[in-house]
């Protein structure tokens, strides 16, 4: 038998490799595809992509698709941030998140299959989530989580929210809200607010943030507030004087039930709706 031996290489060694390929990106040298988001233009090798990413592996193998044969392949579902920065994390071996970025990023990863950034963003939403910054962005974050299944991220996210509603519904998230989510935020019994004046509050700007497209939605979305429970002083010096509010007989009819109910205890348990249950 002839003689021979194996030998270990070390890591640094490897991680020159990646540096060589990471130079040739760079300056644009030995690239074998280019990715493409509108015009901007992004070099790589096909090799990288596919031991990195499921996505390019199946583009790159599978005959039956083009881009398996073209030297340019355009990409719609992910964004240019998405892409450096996914594209720098297979180079490099180095993700930077930021909360601007992440939720982009966290599409991109699902978009290609790299589930080893989707974990990474998930870890980073759930410190952003523990930082001073969390009730400005809880609601992003809720919403990525619900999106792409990261059910530990969502629950911290609704705890966060719980927490601090009237800090969550200040953040310019809430007011791009969808009616529909409003209204899941507005009718929970789970939101630690002791004040339900300020989910009127929350509502109404919510409104005013687009009034003329919104109004049409007026009644229901004060259908999820409950007039009973919030200060009788409250609801006569400033509810009752908005002008929002003068702009469907609905909402005179759940004042009315809120002062009904105030001035009238004794007849409160014949007296009970969803709104005079307590969060």
């Amino acid at each position: 038998m002839a003689f021979s031996a194996d030998f270990s290489i070390s890591n640094a060694d490897n991680s020159n490799v990646l540096e060589a390929l990471e130079g040739q990106r760079s300056e644009k040298r030995l690239c074998d595809v280019t990715l493409k988001i509108g015009n901007d233009e992004f070099p790589a090798h096909r090799c990288v992509l596919a031991a990195a990413s499921q996505y390019f592996s199946r583009m790159f193998e599978e005959y039956n698709f083009t881009e398996s044969r073209n030297e340019e392949v355009e990409l719609h579902s992910v964004t240019k941030v998405a892409l450096t920065t996914i594209l720098d994390m297979i180079y490099t071996g180095r993700l930077h998140l930021d909360v601007d970025s992440v939720h982009q990023v966290l599409a991109g990863a699902d978009h290609f299959l790299i589930n080893e950034v989707k974990h990474a963003c998930a870890e980073f939403m759930l410190m952003v989530l523990k930082s001073p910054s969390a009730s400005d962005e809880a609601l992003k974050v809720r919403q990525s989580a619900e999106l792409y299944d990261l059910t530990d991220v969502e629950h911290e996210a609704d705890r966060v929210i719980s927490l601090n509603f009237a800090a969550v519904a200040s953040s310019p998230a809430f007011c791009e809200l969808s009616f529909g989510e409003v209204c899941s935020l507005l009718q929970s019994d789970y939101i630690q607010e002791g004040e339900e004046a300020v989910f009127w509050e929350a509502a109404i700007a919510w409104l005013k943030h687009d009034l003329a497209e919104r109004t049409p939605q007026l009644e229901k979305l004060m259908a999820s507030i409950r007039f009973p429970l919030i200060d009788s002083d409250a609801l006569l010096l400033k509810i009752a004087r908005d002008e929002t509010m003068d702009k469907s007989n609905a909402c005179y009819k759940f004042l009315d039930e809120a002062m009904r109910y105030q001035l009238l205890p004794k007849c409160q348990s014949s007296l009970q709706s969803p709104r005079t249950k307590p969060r």
